[in-house]
């Protein structure tokens, strides 16, 4: 389970890696990481959490460095944002969303 974890982690670092300005990692983030956390819902019921929050939190204080974001507490707001993810998951679960549903075609 750790190396399917670890596997997802670096491919969502990868993708926001690789995307330019703050606004565009946090797109990327969530457009990568819903639909990484549909399929591990799916096969593993379990999320990443650590790392997701402090890969979230570096997308912050770039973006506030920057005068994207407006955050005083960047972990704060990344914890709150990995556990709105965690609560889509849920509601996935309760729905029966069909795999996919809300990733992007």
């Amino acid at each position: 389970m750790d190396d399917v974890c670890d596997e997802a982690c670096e491919k969502l670092e990868a993708a926001v890696g690789a995307a330019w300005r703050p606004a565009e990692k946090m797109r990327t983030f969530i457009e990568v990481r819903q639909g990484m956390a549909e399929r591990m819902v799916q096969q593993l019921r379990v999320t990443p959490w650590a790392r997701e929050v402090a890969l979230l939190t570096a997308i912050f204080e770039a973006g506030k460095e920057q005068g994207t974001f407006e955050v005083r507490n960047t972990r704060a707001a990344a914890r709150a944002l990995a556990l709105g993810f965690q609560h889509v998951e849920c509601t996935l679960l309760r729905v029966g969303l069909p795999p996919g549903a809300l990733i992007r075609p």
